[in-house]
Parts: C-alpha cells; sequence; structure tokens
C-alpha cells in the first residue's frame, strides 16, 4: 500500500477539483490525440471499440468508444518525439485512458417489429427516439485501467478458465494486500461484464516494429498499428467493504488475423488489468498523479490465491 501513499486518495470523489482546471482539462480531453499531453503522460495511440447491437426491435446500430494509450513522459527524450524509448516501460508508467460517450440508437434503427411496438409514424421521430434512449441507452463513462505482466505460471490456467465461464470469484493479493474480485450474476451485470468488439489501432508506440521483431509482445499492443482485431473481454468488480485500491480487475483476449500480423508472432493474446472508473467531476491528471507512480517503482506484485 505504501507504493500509493494514504489509501483514502484511491477514492477520486473525496478531492476538491479546481473547477477552471477541470474545464480546461475537458477540453483537452475532448481534443485527445498522438501526442497530447496529460499531466506526467503523454499520448501514445487509440484503439476505437465498435460493438454491434441488434435485437427484434433494433438492428444496425453499433455502440463505440474509445481508449487511449498514455506513456509516461519520462520514458521517452522528449513528449514530442513518440519514436523512441530512453526506457522500457514498467506497468504503472503505462495505463489506458478509456471513454465511453452517452449513446443510444434512435428511430432510424428499427426493425419492422420495432416500428409497430414503438408505434413509429412520421412526426413522432423525436417521441420514439426518446423512447429507444431510456431502454437502450448507455451512460457517459471514463476509466484508466494498467496491465499487469504474467508473475506465475498459474496466470495462464486463471485465464482459460475465466474465459470458459467457470469462474465467479478471484482472490487476488496486490502487494500484500487482499481483495476478493466477483463477477456478477443478473442479466444486466453480466452483459456488461463479458463482451465481444471490434478493435481497431491508430497510432504507432515507439519503436513498435523493432520491438515487435525483439519478441518484446508484452511491450506494445496486441493490435499493430492500423488493424483492426475482435476482442473479448471478462471484467470482475471488487468488495467494496475491503477498500480496494482498484475497483475492476479485467481479463482481455485480442485475437488478430494472421495476415496482419508478421509471421513468428502470435495471433492470439492475453492481457490483466487493473482499473477504475472516475466521475466526471474527477481531475485524470490529479487522478494519474496521485495513483500512479513511475520509473522510480517496481512492478506490483500481483498473486491470484484463489479462483471458484
Amino acid at each position: 500500500m505504501a507504493l500509493f501513499g494514504n489509501k483514502k486518495l484511491s477514492n477520486p470523489n473525496i478531492l476538491p477539483v479546481d473547477q477552471g482546471r477541470l474545464e480546461a482539462e475537458h477540453q483537452t480531453l475532448a481534443g485527445m490525440q498522438r501526442g497530447t499531453v496529460i499531466g506526467d503522460f503523454v499520448t501514445i495511440c487509440r484503439t476505437d471499440y465498435t460493438q454491434p447491437y441488434a435485437d427484434q426491435w433494433i438492428n444496425g446500430f453499433n455502440y463505440g468508444w474509445n481508449e487511449y494509450l498514455l506513456l509516461a513522459q519520462t520514458l521517452l527524450r522528449t513528449p514530442s518525439d513518440l519514436t523512441d524509448l530512453v526506457y522500457l516501460p514498467e506497468d504503472l508508467s503505462e495505463v489506458y485512458l478509456v471513454i465511453v460517450p452517452a449513446q443510444a440508437p434512435d428511430y432510424r434503427y428499427l426493425t419492422p417489429q420495432g416500428r409497430s411496438d414503438y408505434e413509429f409514424a412520421p412526426g413522432y421521430e423525436q417521441a420514439v427516439s426518446q423512447s429507444l434512449y431510456r431502454d437502450y441507452a448507455i451512460p457517459a463513462k471514463q476509466s484508466i485501467y494498467h496491465s499487469v505482466d504474467s508473475q506465475s505460471e498459474g496466470w495462464q490456467l486463471v485465464v482459460d478458465q475465466v474465459f470458459a465461464g467457470k469462474v465467479g470469484v478471484i482472490e487476488v493479493e496486490y502487494n500484500g494486500n487482499k481483495y476478493t474480485y466477483n463477477f456478477p450474476s443478473d442479466p444486466d451485470g453480466v452483459a456488461a461484464a463479458a463482451w465481444t468488439a471490434q478493435g481497431l489501432r491508430r497510432g504507432a508506440y515507439p519503436k513498435e516494429e523493432s520491438l515487435r521483431s525483439d519478441q518484446k509482445f508484452d511491450l506494445v499492443p496486441a493490435i499493430p498499428d492500423g488493424k483492426s482485431a475482435n476482442i473479448s473481454v471478462r471484467e470482475y468488480t471488487a468488495n467494496s467493504n475491503q477498500n480496494p485500491l482498484f475497483q475492476h480487475l479485467s481479463f482481455q483476449r485480442t485475437d488478430v488475423a494472421p495476415q496482419d500480423i508478421a509471421d513468428g508472432q502470435p495471433t492470439t493474446t492475453f492481457d490483466i488489468s487493473f482499473g477504475n472508473d472516475l466521475p466526471f467531476q474527477t481531475s485524470i491528471i490529479g487522478y494519474l498523479a496521485r495513483q500512479y507512480v513511475q520509473l522510480s517503482h517496481r512492478n506490483p506484485t500481483v498473486r491470484f490465491t484463489k479462483f471458484y
């Protein structure tokens, strides 16, 4: 716990935020691109996620969101040069900022049954779209995650059991502190915690080509720059009574088409990460400064003590 200081700081709701600085930060986040500086971090690349949705009332609609990979500026010679690394990143000097906009289908995506059941008629477009928003909207959300390197031979067994749907509870030691993560049991919770989407990567990682050729797959994003992949996620939520540092424990499987990967490189990779959802009144810059230590500290020690 000493790596992160006072445990209270892991709760982003309790710290006062300067409103002017927060508004300026929101403007920066709204224009995020390769090279955008966020506090001690710089934006390296973006992955665009697309999740098609269809049922008997709606067809042809895609939910979408973005994930930005941020590196500690101290890893680079200068923040403006994203082509080289001075040091290889450790777990806490590389983070992922996920931004999900509020979204829902409107009347244009109604199926014939949807047009009938929602009583759609010319002149009622707005009313029907409002009804669809109530039924299908997902709220805006922002989160920050960091991945952790595999630390024992037993990790792959945990991953295999998770994606086989055989694990409801995972007990974890994170830097010696014990936390319990649970997979939801209600239908809505399951739908939010187990999903598959398409991911399109935009932007090159520093020295990506040489790192891939050196077989250092865990240092670069699983999806090559400019390529797409199928991504499956299973996410567990911590027991809040344990005052966890991170709300979520996420398992990700990435499947890239063989023609998009160089010979000798894996088409399927797995990633394990920890993360928190952050209210929009929370400063991302302040959160990163409080929660993430950088190059002078070792990677966190993570053990899966039980899973069932």
